[in-house]
């Protein structure tokens, strides 16, 4: 048998533009069999029909949708015995499985994904079978919307479009050009076009089983090793394949949360769903109806008593918001309401028997008529923005991820919510790039050549059958193992966390990454990928940012005196381990990687010959390299490049890991700028 290639032909899938033409197309060509109505008219009348899913989900979403996302006839299962009105199913008849679920609802069933608490959503039961199911992607349709969900990632829908805006869109477009024109135009329906072919299209899963057959064949691991050049160049062509439609999707899937987020905040200013009044102003009525009686407001001619309690109440609701506790608004009210009003007590003088005169207070209480219903007015409402919360969790979660990333930054990028997307794309790679590097040092248990992403099924049937966040298990499980290496390494990721990567692309870059043997590498790829596939020319041009080649960097280190692998020479290398390697300006750190490659390389023979200590050997490594980079990003892949130089140091002789890396010295900053 042939020895299989480092070497991978990237798959080709079907041109957006072609599939929103085909799409459109396929949806317009339906006729209701009963009333003879096209598309247009049967979802234009008023009432729209009931009781109609059953002929939606078997004469449109069967024989029209699906096949434009590729799927064959006994892909697709109708009304299972689970009930389960459409099921998707993969092509490979040796490893047949379910890949998602479709509920159908009927033509008159409209907003299926707003919240109804009183009874189980559509979205709740979408969700109730994929869990029976140990599944989590699904989609929820009325023949017109269209929902899909990954309930791995949250109850919210990843994408959302109209089947008939899409239809009316390219009604007339015959020609590719004339699609793409006018998805161009409709950017958010494109971007959630294009998100539901990335998840659905069965040509991707039918990949996806390729990948999994190959992790789980022994003869693709390990075909190359990095430390030959062309390797190395194969390699870094490969990632930026793998990663271009990642990139694009992500992209898309932001601006769509972007867009939810946008109409979360819009709803959270109405008073609850079914009282679209904005909350401002029936909280302005609701608390004016307290302050209009009262014995102390009749002495207050200024009105100052009544401003006062006004903003006292506007300040509790506001508290109120943060902690739900309405007993605690209630007792903040009257005591700190009294406080105000004890300048306002009436005094009366009395005399007593001895002759003496007197004064008696008053007390004025603090105004309590309308307090009830501006009480039941603030809990309606926070109930109701729980209930939008719940609804747009994975839109707060992204839009205030991006917040605190804008502000770590400084403004560093001319764009910074593509930047925001790039790094987003590029930390999910550079965590599976970093655990296939342990993996090769022998630092954590093998986890992806025949290990359980391979053995996807078997693994999940061991967890339990109705577990649907199976791969995030996996991931998790996979960085806690590599956290005890390099904790800072996971410790900042919380801010790409938004976005999780799907089960294709993890093991597409697991397949591609199995090939390679990572032992021995010095050359800088997580700076090169970076560098080339996701900075662009022009914005690289205009900040100075620019890659130096490694034959560059090979040179200037030569011309420093820097001792090279070859010909070691003791007196030159011992001078070289106790000098401090500074760059200024290191980007991905390049140079510095260059560097303490060369510096690792030395100190594993003194280790080898039990000259120094490995303990010693990581402190050199730590603490004699020095960063600086305006560009935070930079410097995090500058840090785990000089990681990298410091995993086959952490093993003892019995090949257990002994040592972990606490920091190294990259700080962003300006390096120009007086301290």
């Amino acid at each position: 048998m042939q020895q299989p290639s480092a070497s991978i032909e990237p798959p080709q899938f079907t041109n957006l533009a072609d599939v929103a033409m085909n799409l459109a197309r396929a949806y317009t060509s339906w006729h209701d069999t009963k009333s003879g109505e096209d598309i247009f008219s049967y979802f234009a009348r008023v009432p729209r029909h009931t009781g109609d899913e059953h002929g939606l989900r078997a004469t449109l979403i069967r024989e029209r949708i699906l096949p434009i996302f590729h799927y064959a006839p006994n892909q697709i299962e109708y009304e299972s015995q689970e009930r389960y009105d459409l099921t998707l199913w993969n092509q490979n008849s040796q490893d047949r499985r379910r890949l998602a679920i479709i509920e159908t609802k009927s033509s008159s069933t409209r907003n299926l994904t707003v919240t109804q608490k009183e009874r189980e959503t559509p979205t709740e039961q979408l969700e109730r079978y994929l869990t029976q199911a140990g599944l989590y992607m699904g989609v929820l349709t009325n023949g017109d919307e269209w929902h899909l969900f990954d309930f791995a990632v949250g109850n919210e829908p990843l994408a959302s479009f109209s089947l008939i805006e899409l239809a009316r869109l390219l009604q007339d477009a015959s020609t590719k050009e004339a699609v793409e024109q006018r998805l161009n135009s409709r950017p958010l329906l494109q971007q959630a076009l294009a998100i539901n072919f990335y998840y659905l299209d069965a040509s991707r899963w039918e990949q996806t089983d390729i990948y999994r057959q190959n992790l789980a064949n022994t003869i693709y691991h390990r075909i190359a090793s990095l430390q030959k050049p062309d390797n190395v160049e194969l390699l870094v062509q490969q990632i930026k394949q793998v990663l271009g439609s990642l990139r694009q999707t992500i992209r898309a899937q932001f601006s769509l949360l972007q867009q939810r987020y946008e109409d979360y905040q819009q709803q959270c200013t109405l008073t609850h769903s079914k009282d679209i009044r904005p909350f401002e102003e029936t909280l302005k009525a609701a608390i004016e109806n307290v302050v209009q009686f009262g014995t102390a407001f009749q002495l207050d001619d200024g009105g100052h008593l009544r401003t006062e309690i006004s903003q006292l109440l506007a300040e509790l609701a506001e508290d109120y918001f943060k902690s739900g506790d309405i007993s605690a608004f209630e007792e903040a009210y009257l005591q700190r309401a009294e406080e105000l009003l004890k300048p306002y007590q009436l005094s009366q003088a009395s005399l007593l028997g001895m002759g003496k005169k007197i004064k008696h207070s008053i007390r004025s209480l603090p105004p309590t008529e309308g307090l009830s219903a501006l009480k039941t007015l603030l809990q309606i409402h926070y109930t109701y923005l729980q209930s939008l919360a719940d609804e747009y969790v994975l839109s707060k979660k992204t839009i205030e991820a991006y917040s605190a990333w804008q502000s770590r930054v400084r403004g560093v990028f001319g764009n910074p919510q593509d930047e925001f997307c790039l790094q987003t794309a590029y930390i999910s790679f550079v965590r599976l790039f970093f655990v296939r590097v342990c993996e090769d040092h022998n630092l954590i248990p093998r986890r992806i050549s025949d290990g359980p992403f391979a053995r996807y099924e078997e693994y999940r049937i061991e967890l339990l059958s109705g577990i649907k966040d199976t791969y995030l298990r996996l991931l998790e499980e996979t960085y806690q193992r590599a956290r005890v290496v390099y904790h800072n390494f996971f410790g900042r990721q919380e801010l790409f966390d938004w976005f999780t990567l799907d089960e294709y692309t993890i093991l597409a870059l697991f397949d591609l990454l199995n090939r390679y043997d990572f032992q021995g590498l010095s050359a800088d790829v997580l700076g090169r990928v970076y560098n080339e596939g996701y900075i662009e020319t022009k914005e690289r041009s205009e900040k100075g940012q620019f890659y130096t080649p490694p034959q560059v960097v090979d040179y200037m280190l030569d011309a420093l005196g820097i001792p090279g692998r070859s010909e070691p020479d003791e007196m030159k290398e011992r001078s070289f381990l106790e000098k401090t390697v500074g760059d200024l300006s290191c980007g991905s750190g390049t140079f510095l990687v260059a560097a303490a490659s060369r510096k690792s390389a030395i100190l594993q023979r003194l280790v080898k010959a039990s000259e120094i200590n490995q303990e010693y050997a990581i402190q050199v490594l730590t603490n004699t390299f020095l960063g600086f980079d305006l560009n935070p990003f930079a410097c995090y892949l500058a840090e785990i490049n000089l990681l990298i130089q410091c995993l086959p140091l952490l093993l003892d002789e019995r090949g257990q890991l002994c040592y972990s890396v606490d920091r190294f010295h990259i700080y962003c900053t300006d390096a120009l700028e007086p301290t």
